[in-house]
């Protein structure tokens, strides 16, 4: 049984009520900045948001990405950037930045595999935004591993020792054709709410390893309404 959509008015909001907290390089047609994800540091009592600078296809699409930092979530001051060229990218897309037990800083990027035509998702480290290290980065979730033509779009949390991880297959129709195989269904309000149809939910317990635990949702038709 879904939800009753009344359970979430607290989280409607008005547009014109907005802060603009980053503009696109560009106007018109295949501009905008996006993809991007933000992380409260409670060391730091500061915000951290990544996201991507998109341009139209004919000069690039995703081809920059940066990280910056602000204490009231508004104001933000770049500290870390790279370009899809650093990535052998043909497009950035959606990174996700969080602090990790031991101090140091994970960004989970996903990308469009130059030449390739496929995305995959990137870990990226520093002990510092300043110093994450894209040279050293490494492939964490490669979509053939789990069956799919794509991985993308991460959203990582980490609860009580476990990291979860909430990722989007490239078609929308994948999920409904593979979930029989997951092993465990999952529906949460929240995915309600964006009506997700593709997503896989994956969750570790210590280090990555390729044996995981995936959920899925049980009636993503109701998601479509």
């Amino acid at each position: 049984m879904l939800p009753d959509p009344r359970e979430f008015d607290d989280l409607l909001f008005d547009p014109e009520m907005g802060h603009v907290v980053r503009e696109p390089t560009g106007t018109g047609y295949g501009y905008w900045v996006g993809g991007h994800k933000v992380f409260y540091d409670q060391a730091s009592k500061q915000f951290v948001i990544f996201y991507r600078e998109r341009t139209p296809l004919e000069t690039g699409r995703g081809g920059r990405c940066a990280v910056a930092v602000g204490s009231d979530g508004i104001t933000f001051e770049e500290v870390w950037t790279a370009d899809k060229e650093a990535f052998a990218a043909s497009s950035i897309e959606v990174g996700n930045p969080i602090r990790s037990p031991d101090g140091d800083w994970r960004l989970y990027i996903s990308y469009e595999v130059a030449g390739a035509r496929y995305w995959r998702i990137d870990l990226v480290r520093g002990n510092s935004l300043e110093n994450l290290n894209v040279q050293g980065r490494r492939t964490v979730f490669q979509p053939a591993d789990f069956g799919f033509r794509s991985l993308k779009d991460p959203v990582v949390y980490l609860r009580d020792g476990s990291w979860w991880y909430i990722l989007r297959d490239q078609r929308a129709n994948a999920f409904l054709e593979r979930r029989n195989r997951f092993l465990r269904v999952l529906l949460t309000p929240r995915y309600w709410v964006a009506r997700t149809m593709a997503c896989i939910f994956l969750s570790w317990s210590g280090r990555l390893r390729r044996r995981v635990r995936i959920h899925g949702m049980d009636d993503a038709r109701g998601l479509t309404r």
